[in-house]
């Protein structure tokens, strides 16, 4: 990427002569070859004239720092104003809405349904979104079927009519089954088209009044060099799109489309493709771009990748470490730090811990099972995989049950995004799944530290309640005993007593049973956001 452009600055930079001051003479020369190597790049000529009078204006009578040559303190200016040249700040997807709607526009040929997948995958995993794909391309055969195959490849369901030739309702209709199973992110692959076929560019333009998404993406071939530039300007024209991609960065050695593109259409570049795989795909940060183009290298990338890789080993070896009994003060702390820097590289800002199954109910005894330990010394533990079965086929111990904690989870989620759920569980317990969710190996007590930054916790009348006692606010769910007895005054209660029909036995506690069922996910939703997350509390 950039190759021919960064070469060409670079003997640009060294034509620079000079001591002590960048000067009108000095400066001559390398911004006129600078301004070759930009129109060599396929950039637009008004933009690279303009791009080089802006540093010429800048550069000159600069002093140089004795610790610098004038072309280092050139190549820092000209860094600065290529990153001004493409948009300067990395420009942020709009989220907004439930669900959030990005309409993809493009040419044919662009990558368009690749790259609508490519960031279903991305959002998926970086930004906590539930997408659901949306095939509209009603006139290439293969279109619906391909969406189908890279849909399944990253776990992502699809919407489909197969049967129907009008993509305004196709798109209508997948937002109500968006809104049905609680996905949060729609994004809507359009037919490729050409700025002159004046009924397909209505048809997207219907499209667009319909929906109306919360971003309108054009994608686009980045090898078309200047021809993209020009052709994005007339789909902006139309419609007035909110974003620009670029495809196939990786095959560009120019690059004259993402230097001029931001200029001549006033769009910010939001994603760029830069391979075939469904990994392939960066946010836009021009001063990461700055960096390649100029050989620099982008740095801030690979620490950020390199971080993840350390991330992933650390977290191994502090499992081992945790298996073998050799865990200790420092390892706990490192392990704290890593799980909040799990949630930030996922895209979270906060986070809850919840706990949707506990301790068994009274007077239940769990099956004891023969293990070694890491001497080789046989002992007992718990076989929570035996655990005794009520009538309805539930484990007898405390939880509420597993589909409605998916459906509070899910909702939580939708409501949330930026918001992780930890999952406090025992071993072998049900859990709900969701990008929001995360479950770790972790000793007990780190859930007390975590629970110190945490906005709250959720829970059935259980242990997390009492770990976290007088640290954070918690909301508890009571049947099988009275929060007078076992509570504290301070978290949010919910007490119900245990049906009739729900008691399996009576106990010195009082009535007990295996499932607290009685309140609605969506009523323990509404608990939460009242207490958790009203401000004035």
């Amino acid at each position: 990427m950039f190759e021919n452009l960064s070469e060409r600055l670079e003997r640009s930079f060294k034509i620079l002569k000079g001591e002590g001051r960048i000067t009108e003479v000095n400066v001559a020369e390398t911004l006129k070859d600078v301004r070759k190597a930009l129109l060599d790049a396929d950039v637009n000529y008004k933009v690279a004239k303009t791009f080089t009078d802006t540093v010429k204006n800048k550069a000159i009578g600069q002093n140089v720092l004795t610790s610098l040559h004038p072309s280092q303190l050139m190549v820092k200016i000209v860094h600065d104003e290529l990153t001004a040249l493409m948009g300067g700040e990395a420009a942020e997807v709009n989220y907004e809405g439930h669900p959030a709607v990005i309409l993809m526009s493009g040419l044919q040929g662009s990558g368009k349904t690749t790259f609508s997948s490519k960031l279903a995958n991305y959002l998926k995993k970086k930004k906590n979104r539930s997408p659901l794909l949306v095939a509209c391309d009603v006139y290439r055969p293969a279109a619906i079927d391909q969406l189908k195959v890279l849909g399944e490849a990253i776990g992502v369901p699809v919407y489909s009519e197969p049967e129907s030739k009008d993509p305004v309702q196709i798109a209508l209709n997948a937002i109500k089954e968006a809104k049905a199973k609680s996905y949060n992110l729609v994004i809507i692959d359009t037919a490729g088209r050409l700025a002159v076929d004046e009924a397909m560019m209505n048809e997207i333009a219907a499209i667009k009044e319909a929906v109306k998404p919360n971003e309108t993406l054009f994608v686009v071939d980045s090898m078309t060099g200047q021809d993209a530039v020009n052709t994005a300007k007339e789909f902006n024209d139309r419609l007035d799109f909110t974003g620009v991609i670029l495809t196939k960065l990786d095959g560009d050695t120019r690059g004259g489309a993402a230097l001029s593109i931001r200029t001549v259409v006033t769009k910010p570049i939001k994603f760029i493709g830069t391979g075939e795989k469904m990994e392939a795909i960066d946010q836009f940060h021009p001063n990461r771009m700055a960096d390649r183009i100029l050989g620099m290298g982008d740095v801030v990338s690979l620490v950020e990748r390199a971080q993840e890789q350390f991330d992933e080993e650390e977290a191994k070896k502090l499992q081992r470490k945790l298996a073998r009994n050799q865990f200790d003060f420092n390892d706990f702390l490192t392990q704290i730090e890593q799980i909040k820097n799990t949630f930030k590289q996922k895209g979270f800002k906060d986070y809850i811990i919840v706990q949707f199954s506990g301790g068994q109910s009274p007077l239940v005894q769990v099956p004891p099972k023969v293990v070694k330990n890491e001497q080789g010394q046989e002992v007992q533990v718990p076989d929570w995989g035996k655990v005794p079965y009520n009538y309805d086929n539930e484990p007898l111990k405390r939880h509420y049950p597993i589909e409605k904690a998916q459906e509070f989870v899910d909702a939580f989620a939708a409501k949330h995004p930026d918001t992780a759920i930890l999952l406090f569980q025992l071993p072998n317990e049900p859990m709900p799944k969701n990008n929001s969710t995360f479950n770790f190996v972790v000793p007990y007590l780190a859930y007390y530290e975590l629970a110190k930054d945490a906005i709250g916790t959720v829970s059935i009348d259980s242990s997390l309640q009492h770990l976290v006692a007088g640290v954070v606010k918690s909301v508890v769910i009571w049947a099988h005993s009275k929060p007078v007895s076992f509570g504290y005054s301070y978290n949010h209660n919910i007490e119900q007593p245990c049906r009739t029909d729900d008691l399996l036995y009576f106990s010195a506690l009082g009535p007990s049973g295996a499932k607290v069922s009685y309140i609605s996910p969506d009523k323990l939703l509404e608990e939460v956001e009242t207490y958790l997350f009203n401000k004035e509390e």
